[in-house]
């Protein structure tokens, strides 16, 4: 019966000295992070009274012919890339925020593009709003899934 006693004793001393380490671990770590605020509260106030003695000039942005060519290219559409883009240009649905269009499949000559809205799909959906097909002069119609016009 000592031995379980002193067993005991043992255990609960060993389960004690293990919970007074944890307690000088978090009362070191908690100076160690205040000590840190202190030095990053000093250096903050020096860059900001260094900012604040600067001053910021803007300038506006213009566009250029260039920029322009991009968001809607020249026919014949030679790919699929500037098929897009003259799709969106000329359908304003396709222009939302909330409207994904991709390219599908070549059929052809011409690009088939699929559109699904954002919202639906978040809300479980397939977001599938219909199928688009551009035509190297371009030519779109909305079509099905095969490119067959409805």
């Amino acid at each position: 019966m000592n031995k379980g006693l002193y067993i005991g004793l043992l255990g609960v001393a060993l389960l004690f000295s293990a919970c007074g380490n944890a307690t000088k671990n978090s009362l070191n770590e908690s100076s160690l992070i205040n000590s840190t605020t202190e030095v990053g509260s000093t250096n903050t106030s020096n860059v900001d009274s260094q900012y604040s003695q600067s001053s910021i000039q803007s300038s506006p942005i213009s566009s250029t012919s260039e920029m322009q060519e991009r968001t809607e290219p020249s026919l014949p559409l030679e790919n699929s890339d500037e098929a897009l883009l003259f799709l969106i240009a000329h359908r304003s649905e396709l222009q939302s925020e909330d409207i994904v269009t991709s390219f599908y499949q070549k059929i052809d000559k011409d690009y088939l593009f699929t559109t699904s809205s954002k919202q639906t799909r978040a809300q479980g959906g397939s977001g599938s709003v219909g199928f688009y097909r551009v035509s190297p002069d371009g030519v779109i119609s909305i079509t099905d899934a095969y490119g067959t016009p409805l």
